[in-house]
């Protein structure tokens, strides 16, 4: 039997135990980019999957506006989290080998992988290719720049070079969820 999880599963969650853990307060915020991209048949990819909480939220998107989520991780234990789900693959692999042979447009890029300046910047540089006209990225932990970490140092070394996009950055709630976009 396939389920299907959506905003209310979502908003369930969230009311019995609070904030979904590693993305503490933006889930609804990762949920309503997605589902306000105005595509119907949307291409969602997640890159860094973990337990599951930005996959719940892209999840819960997909399912009720339309489309596919792809999430990849390094870690092959993840690929259990949504296997009942239609609208939902698994990608065991890198970050930065996957784009290699990578094919499709996106919709929604959702990053939140090792954090490192290095890493984050190479994502961004691999992927940016992908991104559909209208499309976003989004990258949370934008505000938790300490020792090795370089979210938002990497965003701003890559806006250097991409001056057609604009970059917002919410920290409404704990380590920042930054978003990218093509200028109107």
């Amino acid at each position: 039997m396939t389920t299907k999880f959506s905003y209310s599963d979502l908003k369930r969650i969230v009311e019995k135990i609070g904030s979904l853990s590693a993305i503490e307060g933006y889930e609804f915020k990762l949920y309503d980019l997605t589902v306000k991209l105005g595509v119907e048949d949307k291409t969602v990819v997640e890159l860094g999957t973990l337990a599951g909480w930005s996959t719940r939220a892209l999840l819960a998107a997909v399912n009720d506006s339309g489309g596919h989520l792809y999430s990849i991780d390094i870690e092959r234990s993840c690929s259990v989290l949504f296997m009942d789900e239609p609208n939902w693959t698994f990608i065991c692999g890198d970050s930065v080998t996957v784009p290699q042979t990578w094919s499709r447009k996106i919709d929604h890029l959702y990053i939140d992988t090792v954090h490192t300046f290095t890493h984050t910047l190479q994502e961004l540089m691999l992927w940016y290719p992908f991104i559909t006209e209208k499309g976003i990225i989004s990258m949370h932990d934008t505000e938790y720049d300490k020792d090795e970490f370089g979210v938002k140092r990497a965003i701003q070394e890559f806006l250097k070079t991409h001056p057609e996009l604009s970059f917002e950055n919410d920290t409404t709630a704990p380590y920042g969820l930054g978003i990218l976009r093509r200028k109107t």
